[in-house]
């Protein structure tokens, strides 16, 4: 009988670990210019719950997506690890726009006023890498009738667009 019980929760506790855990690390941006706004704009999509242990070890306490800090907490993450910079070092402007949480992502949405083209800026995506040397950072960049993408990861943080 107690062996039974322990074999129980062994496989509950099992079951919690791997519901909860994954084996990719993967965040997707589209990068674009929009022309009746003047402005350049990225849209990320990260999985959340990898997002909240970054901003808890950045933040210095814990950090969760119910949190009343949360949505500061996200935004000087972002402006710490997403950061685009023009080509004679000044790094853009970025606005903090908002986020949408879904099941298991969150699509964070940020501005660069007065862009109208990225080319030859250097993007530094470094999102999530500290605490997943696994992470794999992709950015498609739309502008115009062009589309590019890039590949972050540890090793490869910057990248000119």
């Amino acid at each position: 009988m107690v062996r039974t019980f322990k074999f129980f929760v062994f496989f509950l506790f099992s079951l919690f670990v791997f519901s909860f855990s994954h084996k990719y690390f993967h965040s997707f941006t589209v990068l674009r210019t929009n022309s009746s706004t003047g402005s350049g704009e990225a849209e990320v999509e990260i999985i959340w719950h990898d997002l909240e242990l970054s901003l808890s070890k950045d933040a210095g306490k814990t950090i969760t997506i119910k949190s009343a800090d949360f949505s500061k907490s996200l935004e000087n993450y972002f402006l710490k690890n997403f950061q685009v910079v023009q080509p004679e070092g000044q790094k853009l402007n970025m606005i903090f726009v908002g986020y949408d949480i879904h099941a298991d992502e969150i699509n964070v949405f940020l501005e660069f006023p007065n862009v109208s083209d990225f080319s030859g800026m250097q993007l530094k995506n470094s999102l999530l890498v500290q605490e997943f040397p696994e992470q794999i950072n992709q950015v498609m960049l739309k502008q115009g009738k062009i589309k590019k993408s890039w590949v972050f990861n540890s090793k490869s943080l910057e990248k000119t667009l």
